[in-house]
């Protein structure tokens, strides 16, 4: 059986699982366990996406060569290849460093799903420390023995997430970044006992961490300090802690901005939230991914349209699709506090208690405002659905704790309605694994492959120009620029004009692409794999190209 009473002691925690709780938490665990199992796809396959960045760079740590990427996104322009990685750097050193001892295949098949568990079981944890702000945990069923409590229903909704579950069966950042962020705000929890100061500096090092993982986590380190600063206002002894706790992040996070300021030239603060905003190569015309606007009203007008599509019931691109009708927990829980605990709210934001309660919301706010400002062109209008959707989750909670435990406040109805929009939350995800579990993941075509093996055994490795081209720079060991069906013509001269690119890839879906227009159709490729619709020719057109 799992003994908790150490760890609920040293971060403040009174109300402790009864025996029935804690079996439900270990069979829940095993469930989660085994659909992970059943889900463990190939990690540089198809669906992959920004996977593959995260490979491409740990590969390199893995080899010694350091924070490097031998692929150029966005229109970026990075001069020469490889060239010194701008992608958030933890996951890949993490993920490279583990790659030397048992691979680099195992490494990102395992460890996602790892942390993926242990990100669970500190929400589990989190979950009952805000619940026990308002007093109770456990939640009643009729007249049965305490069984269910908040945390259980916390992980409930977050593991079976087809969103979180997904990334965390790939090579991408979440496991890792939820895992360090649900911690920094479990530490924080400690700051109640005798050493403040000492909570504060391990919930600033971990809200760093989870920065270095993510950009847009950001809000944890910021949250962390923040809400001691609050609480500190009321509560002398806490705001030593503040300070501590903004100092700890700030160092966690220097030896990453030393080298943004050496590797990007001129460096722009923007660039510390987007790893995409170095232009290396200014000449190229840059990819306009957010909608334009003229003022600051403009902006907000334009962006507050997002509210409607993040809570609508039915577009595929709002929070309710991604996590189903417990996204409208969050705005519930608001009301419900604003109508029958206003008072006693303002009265608990003043406690010790209540740091990790305010922390948790404010990370759930500020990382979403990042989301809500991202009004896309390319590749997506908004991303509710996606990652980017998932710190919904730092708002779920404090909702979950608040409404779902029976008390005084709030009154029954409220506390009805939360439970009926939970349980429906819980019925259609349990309904959508089916599309979710065993799915598999696509992996490097014949002719993709053979490609790299050609690629790879020029010397030097050269350098090419594809629409496949994060992919390909995990399939093979050549380096790659990026670029659009939609781009022109001129933006794949500019590619061969300024960077003296070798080569163009062109698939046999792609003949119609804008960026092959001024490609000569009777020029004769210089390599060709595979046939039909599958085929990949590669020509160089300019020769000999510049530089």
């Amino acid at each position: 059986m799992i003994r908790l009473e150490r760890i609920h002691r040293s971060l403040g925690m009174g109300v402790r699982p009864n025996s029935y709780e804690r079996i439900v938490l270990v069979a829940l665990l095993i469930g989660f366990s085994a659909m992970k199992l059943a889900t463990n796809p190939d990690p540089s396959g198809s669906e992959a996406g920004d996977g593959w960045g995260y490979l491409d760079v740990a590969r390199h740590v893995a080899e010694g060569d350091g924070l490097v990427t031998s692929v150029s996104v966005w229109h970026m322009g990075l001069d020469p290849l490889p060239h010194p990685s701008t992608l958030y750097p933890l996951w890949p050193l993490l993920l490279g460093n583990a790659a030397r001892t048992v691979g680099l295949d195992t490494a990102a098949r395992a460890l996602p799903e790892l942390l993926y568990l242990l990100s669970l079981g500190l929400l589990y944890l989190l979950a009952l420390r805000l619940a026990e702000t308002w007093g109770t945990t456990t939640i009643a069923i009729g007249r049965l023995p305490p069984t269910l409590n908040v945390g259980h229903v916390a992980i409930l909704v977050f593991g079976l997430s087809p969103v979180y579950a997904r990334h965390t069966s790939l090579p991408f950042a979440e496991g890792l970044a939820f895992t360090l962020s649900f911690a920094a705000l479990l530490a924080l929890s400690g700051t109640r006992g005798r050493r403040p100061a000492l909570w504060a500096a391990l919930a600033g090092v971990l809200g760093g961490l989870a920065y270095l993982t993510r950009s847009q986590l950001i809000a944890v380190p910021l949250a962390v300090t923040a809400s001691l600063v609050w609480v500190g206002l009321h509560r002398p002894r806490l705001r030593v802690a503040a300070g501590v706790s903004a100092v700890a992040a700030v160092a966690v996070c220097v030896p990453w901005i030393v080298h943004l300021v050496s590797v990007a030239s001129p460096f722009e603060p923007r660039m510390l939230l987007d790893f995409a905003a170095y232009r290396g190569t200014p000449e190229l015309a840059p990819l306009e991914r957010l909608v334009p606007t003229d003022s600051v009203g403009a902006f907000l007008l334009d962006r507050a349209g997002g509210l409607l599509v993040a809570f609508h019931p039915w577009r595929p691109d709002s929070y309710v699709a991604s996590i189903g009708p417990i996204a409208y927990l969050v705005p519930l829980a608001a009301l419900a506090l604003l109508v029958t605990a206003g008072r006693r709210v303002h009265a608990l934001s003043q406690e010790e208690g209540s740091v990790a309660t305010l922390a948790t919301m404010l990370v759930g706010l500020a990382a979403l405002a990042l989301t809500h400002a991202s009004h896309g062109v390319w590749p997506a209008e908004w991303q509710f659905h996606w990652r980017a959707g998932l710190p919904l989750v730092f708002l779920i909670v404090p909702a979950l704790a608040y409404l779902l435990p029976r008390r005084e406040v709030p009154r029954a109805g409220w506390r009805i309605a939360g439970l009926l929009l939970t349980a429906g939350s819980l019925v259609y995800l349990v309904l959508g694994l089916p599309l979710h579990v065993g799915w598999r993941n696509t992996p490097a075509s014949p002719a993709e492959v053979a490609l790299s093996r050609w690629l790879d055994v020029q010397q030097p490795l050269p350098v090419s120009l594809s629409t496949r081209a994060r992919p390909l720079s995990v399939t093979g060991r050549s380096n790659f620029h990026w670029i659009r069906c939609a781009d022109s013509w001129a933006q794949t001269q500019r590619y061969f004009e300024v960077l003296g690119t070798d080569y163009l890839i062109v698939y046999g879906h792609e003949e119609r692409c804008r960026f092959l227009a001024g490609l000569d159709p009777a020029r004769e490729p210089v390599a060709s794999f595979g046939a039909g619709r599958a085929r990949i020719r590669v020509f160089r057109p300019f020769a000999p190209g510049p530089g």
